[in-house]
């Protein structure tokens, strides 16, 4: 069931030009959640786009 929404919302994102298709790449990684919200960590995250030769 996952599967499917996921392929639905990236196909719109596609046809809204929201993502490139071109390279996709899925970080499965698993973390346990924390949903206390007086304890929490500052994150910074690095976009890298790498061009394709073609």
């Amino acid at each position: 069931m996952f599967e499917k929404i996921f392929i639905n919302i990236f196909k719109q994102a596609i046809k809204y030009n929201l993502v490139d298709e071109s390279i996709l790449c899925i970080d499965s990684t698993r973390k346990k959640a924390n949903a206390n919200n007086n304890k929490y960590e500052d994150a910074v995250i690095e976009v890298v786009k790498k061009e394709g030769n073609g």
